[in-house]
C-alpha cells in the first residue's frame, strides 16, 4: 500500500501494533510520524490539527504533557538522537520546537513529570506574550512576484540559499538587483554552480558566509564580504539551522508545484535546505515545474511557507565531467577494492566518475549520500539494487543531486530514491549501520603519514571539509566498511607530486591519518589501516609517480 504524504493514517494508529503499522508505509518518510502520533496517542490524548511532515528520522522533541521523547542513544558531541521505538526520558537544552515537526514540540525545561495545571500555565503565557511555540502556525503561502517576495527581505539579514543544481537562479538574481537596499545582508550556502553573481563587486553589499570555499569567492573574500566556515556537512544542518551559530533569518528554497494536499517537493536539494526550512523565521519558495518531485523526506507543506514565487525555468545543470587514462586507471584500482553488496559513497569530480563507471561489472550496489548522472546508467543495467542493505531495503539515501536532465527525469516520483536530509544521511552512526560501506573521496595532498587534505592548497581554502569526514568515520565503524582516498599522482601538469613528506604548513587535515584505509592513484593502491609508520611511508611511496619516489625515499629515512 502507497501513501501520500498528505493522506491520512491516524485510523490505522489505533488498529495496529507499532511493527505492523510501520510496515503498512512504503513512503520513508512517513514512519517517524507513525511513531510519534503513536506516543502521543498511547498516552490517551487526541491527535488533532493537520499532520506535518516530521523532521527526518531524528525526531527528539518531548511531546506534549507526556515530558518524554522517542529516544534511546544519544550522539556523542552532535546534540542529537537516533529514533528508536522506545519512550525514554531525555533532555533538551533550549530548543524551541521545530516548525513542522509532527509532534508539535513540548516545553524546554528538562524533561519532568509536570501537572495539567502549570502545562496548561505555561502554554497560557506563551500565548499571552504573542506566540505559542508547543504548536507552529501556519504561514501565508502567498504568491508573489520575485521582486515582492525579496523585498521582504531586510538589511543585515542571514539568508540560506540551496546548493548546487537546487539554486533558485531567479531569487537570488532579485536579491543582487536589491543589494544597495539590502545592505550587509549576508548569503549562506555550500558549493555552488554558477558564476557566484553576489560576489561581484558591483553587488558588493551583500556578505557571504559558506562551509565550501570557492577561487571563484577569492577576491569578494579578499574584499572582506565572504567568510569561509570550516564545518563538516553532518554540522552544517546545526550551524545553519535555527538555534546556530549561522541560524538564517529567512531560507530561499527551490521546490516542485504542491500536490494535491499542499505538499511541496523539494527535489534535488534537500540536505542542508529541509531542516532550516522547517524552522526558519521566513521561508521563501521559488515554484519550478521543472524541478522533479523526488521522494522520501523531502517536504515542506504550504502552511510551512511564507511565500512564493511561480518560475519555470531549467535547473542549474552538472555535465558529466571528462575523464582521462590517469582518472580511468585510478577508478579501476578503486573499483577492484569495492565487493558486491557493498554500500558507495563518492563525490564529485573526474575520478568518482571514472570510479562509477569502472564499477559496472558489480553487483548489488547501493549509492549513499549524492547522485550524478553515471548513478542512472548502473541502476538502468541493474549494477544498483539496494538489494544488500539491512537499513532502507531496495532505496538510495541521498541528500542532494547534481546532474543533468537525465538525472532529473530518472528521479522524478522514484520510488527507489529516499531523498533526506544531511542530518540522516550525514550521520556516522548511520553510516555505521550500513555494512560494506565503502567511502570514496578525492584528495589534494597526502602525506607520508597518511594524512589527508581535500580542502587547501598550503595556507589557501580553496574547498570545504564537505561530507568527507562523517563518510570516512561512518566506514570506519561499518561491518566490512572501507575509506578509500583516491587522487591522482601529480598536479599543475605532472610538475608536482601529489604525495609529499608532510602536509605544507598551514594546510588543513580534512581526513586525520588513522581513518584513511587506503590510497589509491593511477599506480596502484596503498593499503594503510592497521601499519606502522615505516610500513605505510613505503606503501605510499610504491603509488607515487615514479619520478618522485626517490625524493620521497630521502624524506621517509630522513624522518624515520
Amino acid at each position: 500500500m502507497e501513501v501520500s504524504p498528505s493522506g491520512p493514517f491516524v485510523s490505522a494508529v489505533g488498529q495496529a501494533s507499532v511493527r505492523d503499522c510501520a510496515a503498512s508505509f512504503r513512503q520513508p518518510s512517513i514512519l517517524p510520524n507513525v511513531i510519534c502520533l503513536l506516543a502521543t496517542g498511547l498516552r490517551g490524548h487526541s491527535i488533532t490539527g493537520r499532520r506535518r511532515a516530521c523532521d527526518g528520522y531524528v525526531c527528539s522533541r518531548r511531546h506534549p504533557v507526556t515530558g518524554y521523547g522517542l529516544s534511546t542513544q544519544n550522539r556523542k558531541n552532535s546534540g542529537r538522537s537516533s529514533v528508536s521505538f522506545g519512550l525514554v526520558r531525555h533532555r533538551t537544552r533550549g530548543e524551541e520546537p521545530a516548525r513542522g515537526c509532527c509532534c508539535g514540540g513540548g516545553d524546554d525545561e528538562e524533561a519532568q513529570p509536570t501537572s495539567r495545571t502549570s502545562s496548561a500555565r505555561t502554554r497560557r503565557a506563551r500565548v499571552t506574550a504573542g506566540y505559542d511555540t508547543s504548536r507552529p502556525m501556519p504561514r501565508d503561502f502567498a504568491r508573489l512576484s520575485p521582486r515582492a517576495a525579496v523585498e521582504r527581505l531586510r538589511p543585515g539579514m542571514k539568508v540560506l540559499v540551496p546548493p548546487a543544481c537546487g539554486e533558485p537562479v531567479t531569487l537570488l538574481a532579485e536579491v543582487c538587483a536589491q543589494a544597495e537596499r539590502l545592505r550587509d545582508l549576508t548569503l549562506l550556502g555550500g558549493i555552488h554552480l554558477g558564476d557566484f553573481p553576489h560576489a561581484r563587486p558591483e553587488h558588493a553589499a551583500l556578505g557571504a558566509a559558506t562551509w565550501h570555499m570557492s577561487p571563484r569567492l577569492e577576491d569578494a573574500r579578499r574584499r572582506g564580504r565572504v567568510e569561509f566556515v570550516p564545518v563538516r556537512y553532518f554540522d552544517v544542518v546545526t550551524e545553519f539551522a535555527r538555534g546556530g551559530h549561522w541560524a538564517p533569518d529567512c531560507v530561499l528554497v527551490h521546490t516542485a508545484p504542491p500536490d494535491a494536499g499542499g505538499y511541496l517537493s523539494l527535489g534535488v536539494a534537500v540536505g542542508v535546505s529541509l531542516p532550516a526550512a522547517r524552522t526558519a523565521p521566513l521561508v521563501i519558495a521559488q515554484v519550478n515545474p521543472r524541478m522533479p518531485r523526488t521522494r522520501g523526506n523531502c517536504w515542506l507543506h504550504r502552511s510551512q511557507v511564507d511565500a512564493w514565487v511561480d518560475v519555470d525555468e531549467p535547473l542549474v545543470e552538472y555535465p558529466p565531467p571528462t575523464v582521462g587514462e590517469v582518472e580511468r586507471a585510478v577508478g579501476r584500482h578503486v573499483a577492484a577494492l569495492v565487493p558486491d553488496g557493498a554500500a558507495v559513497q563518492v563525490g564529485v569530480g573526474g575520478i568518482p566518475q571514472a570510479v562509477l563507471e569502472a564499477l559496472d561489472g558489480h553487483r548489488d550496489l547501493a549509492l549513499h549520500s549524492l547522485l550524478v548522472d553515471a548513478a542512472v546508467g548502473l541502476v538502468e543495467r541493474g549494477v544498483v539494487t539496494c538489494a544488500a542493505k539491512r537499513l532502507h531495503r531496495g532505496r538510495m539515501d541521498v541528500a542532494e543531486a547534481m546532474g543533468t536532465r537525465r538525472l532529473f527525469d530518472f528521479l522524478r516520483d522514484n520510488d527507489r530514491v529516499n531523498m533526506e536530509s544531511s542530518e540522516f544521511v550525514h550521520d556516522p552512526e548511520i553510516v555505521a549501520r550500513l555494512d560494506r560501506f565503502v567511502s570514496i573521496n578525492s584528495a589534494l595532498e597526502i602525506d607520508l603519514t597518511g594524512q589527508v587534505t581535500a580542502e587547501s592548497l598550503g595556507g589557501r581554502q580553496v574547498a570545504g571539509i564537505g561530507g568527507q569526514f562523517d563518510f570516512v568515520l561512518g566506514a570506519s565503524r561499518s561491518r566490512g566498511g572501507a575509506s578509500i582516498i583516491a587522487l591522482p599522482s601529480t598536479g599543475r601538469d605532472g610538475s608536482v607530486s601529489r604525495i609529499v613528506p608532510r602536509l605544507a604548513a598551514g594546510a588543513a587535515v580534512t581526513t586525520p591519518r588513522f581513518l584513511a584505509d587506503w590510497v589509491v592513484t593511477e599506480h596502484g593502491a596503498a593499503k594503510l589501516k592497521g601499519r606502522g609508520e615505516r610500513e605505510r611511508a613505503a606503501a605510499l611511496i610504491a603509488v607515487a609517480h615514479p619520478r618522485f619516489r626517490e625524493e620521497l625515499e630521502r624524506a621517509a629515512a630522513t624522518a624515520s
